[in-house]
């Protein structure tokens, strides 16, 4: 009987790793129709996510006046280069990916753009010297800003409202036709590697629209999947969850196993398997993956032989194919399956008419969910400076997530294994009375069932070692003309707190789409900020290097938060953690567990309560 269903096991793994398998042609019935067009209505009325016809309008307006302005200063290059006849034939291209590319924008969702430019307009000079400076002087184009060093570089603007981001690929040929195939493989050879990845976008939407059997049932089906993903707060691939297009691709495979389903069914699929999904060694892939003879070694592509090195392996289409959720560690991976599992949870209930559907979209209550938080301040006092800073710091915060994976607990645990560290991908704002602009970010901590009575000793302090490790990796990359860029005695500053929810819920934290960054500056400099000051950390961190004590700051001008602990400061000038002392801090909490017979017992749920205490 085990060896049959071990077989089985064995042939429907299989299955699940070959792109377009179907499992069942059933058709659809009356009722589907019906629950489909009841989910429908709930995301475009009740949690409008979906863009009206004058926002959708709006945003190709906005499109087609910055794709003229791309031609006008294309055409200027080509001008000083060929003849004014020649250089008319001449244009860069602008080609939308992500969202809006699979028609699934919503009314405040970025657009994803790639400038696609013949070889003799190069990236340094041209796109973030000369149109950046074209940009910034246009009329409604605000907060733009290059952002270079990244994997992919961008310049990012609000233009008239409208968030886009551009990045930037360079082909190898002069002219660009019209008739251009952006799928052609070949197109990729002589290209250098931010081009290929940027270039990629498109070629990625592309695919994953054509992979899918119905493409009106994928595109309902991603819809809410996004709108459950953004209210559970899983939705960034930046902070170490999935992004749009590893949502996007994990929906078309349930659309591909399942060709015939509507959107209500392929939700009940999605969440039922990706629930049980063996992430670790079952890849998800939507196309065979081709391997293309004679390439240069940056389009190497992801193979099974990579599978270990990743917890999960959601593989892009296109070549070179990649792993989209290589940025997943422990931490996150726990969260979204912890969701995943809720979601399958609700959909049952659904089924058996116990819940609404309403209930899997509704967006959770974050600070209701924990009782201690860690919060990261991101400040400065320059605006433009400051959006640089937040940007960086963004990318960065998962680095912290990754310090906790590698802390020991004891000979065979790390933090991972006993707490949950969800990291909230929303950014808030919080009025500072040293700094002019200031933006926060938390992770909730929560103490796993299983590990309640085992670390009643489990202190704040313990985390001390992971925070620093990260603060100081901060302080290194933030200077280097390479990745963060800063200048010494740059008016910026990072900080760590615990802080627990009754604190947060006394000071009211706003959210980042409350108010935006442009804005904060109006309410702001109405107070007593003194934006003169040259905030630079000058090594009195607070922070003693040899015993690991956490010492309160007092030169700390920042908001009353009562009894809150803090840990070091961005560490500007001074490193506070030596390499050598790794060894001595990897086991960090007391290997017997307190235990002290003469307090009450203390369960899941009121332990949480005194964990800082």
């Amino acid at each position: 009987m085990q060896e049959s269903l071990d077989k089985k096991k064995e042939i429907l793994t299989q299955i699940l790793k070959e792109p377009h398998r179907i499992l069942l042609k059933a058709e659809s019935d009356p009722e589907d129709f019906l629950e489909t067009q009841l989910i429908e209505s709930l995301l475009k009325d009740e949690f409008q996510f979906f863009e009206s016809e004058a926002e959708a309008k709006h945003k190709e307006e906005v499109l087609g006046r910055l794709i003229s302005i791309i031609k006008q200063w294309s055409f200027t290059i080509a001008k000083s280069k060929f003849p004014e006849s020649i250089a008319q034939q001449i244009e860069a291209k602008l080609y939308t990916f992500g969202s809006y590319r699979l028609n699934v924008n919503t009314n405040d969702a970025d657009i994803d753009t790639v400038c696609v430019v013949p070889n003799f307009i190069n990236r340094e000079e041209h796109f973030f010297v000369d149109l950046y400076e074209i940009l910034k002087n246009t009329a409604r184009v605000f907060e733009i800003n290059c952002i270079k060093n990244a994997a992919v570089p961008i310049l990012k603007m609000v233009f008239d409202g409208i968030h886009i981001d551009m990045s930037f690929a360079q082909l190898d040929m002069e002219r660009i036709d019209e008739s251009l195939n952006l799928n052609d493989n070949n197109l990729l050879m002589n290209l250098d590697e931010k081009s290929c990845k940027s270039l990629n976008g498109r070629r990625v939407a592309d695919m994953i629209l054509n992979s899918v059997p119905n493409k009106d049932a994928f595109r309902s089906t991603l819809r809410c999947i996004k709108l459950w993903a953004k209210n559970r707060g899983i939705h960034s691939n930046v902070m170490g969850y999935l992004g749009g297009v590893t949502w996007a691709i994990l929906v078309a495979k349930i659309c591909q196993m399942f060709p015939n389903f509507l959107p209500n069914k392929l939700l009940e699929k999605f969440f039922h398997y990706y629930e049980s999904w063996d992430w670790e060694k079952i890849p998800v892939k939507i196309e065979d993956i081709i391997e293309e003879k004679h390439k240069p070694k940056h389009l190497e592509q992801w193979t099974e032989i990579q599978m270990e090195k990743s917890l999960m392996n959601i593989i892009t289409p296109a070549f070179p194919c990649m792993n989209s959720s290589h940025a997943v560690i422990q931490a996150s991976l726990n969260i979204l399956k912890n969701f995943l599992r809720e979601g399958n949870g609700i959909i049952k209930e659904i089924k058996a008419k116990k819940r609404e559907w309403r209930e899997l979209f509704e967006k959770i209550d974050f600070f209701s969910m924990y009782t201690n938080f860690i919060e990261i301040d991101i400040v400065g006092n320059i605006l433009e400076e400051f959006r640089l800073w937040l940007g960086f710091i963004e990318s960065k915060i998962r680095k912290l997530s990754n310090n906790f994976e590698w802390q020991k607990i004891d000979e065979t645990r790390n933090y991972v294994d006993i707490l949950d560290f969800h990291l909230f991908p929303q950014c808030f704002f919080k009025q500072d009375k040293e700094f002019a602009f200031s933006r926060a970010f938390f992770y909730g901590l929560r103490l796993k069932r299983e590990y309640a009575s085992e670390f009643l000793g489990f202190k704040f302090e313990y985390f001390s070692v992971p925070i620093t490790r990260f603060l100081n990796h901060i302080s290194e990359e933030a200077f280097k003309e390479d990745k963060g860029g800063f200048k010494q005695g740059a008016k910026i500053n990072l900080r760590v707190f615990k802080v627990k929810r009754s604190e947060i819920e006394e000071i009211g934290y706003i959210k980042e789409e409350d108010f935006p960054i442009n804005n904060a500056t109006i309410i702001l400099n109405n107070g007593n900020n003194n934006n003169n000051n040259n905030i630079v950390n000058n090594g009195n961190n607070g922070y003693n290097n040899t015993n690991g004590n956490i010492n309160n700051n007092k030169n700390m001008n920042i908001l009353k938060r009562g009894n809150i602990e803090e840990m070091p400061e961005f560490p500007l000038k001074k490193k506070v953690f030596k390499e050598e002392d790794k060894d001595k801090s990897t086991s960090i909490i007391p290997k017997t567990p307190i235990n002290n017979n003469n307090k009450p017992e203390k369960t899941p749920e009121n332990y949480l309560d005194s964990l800082f205490n």
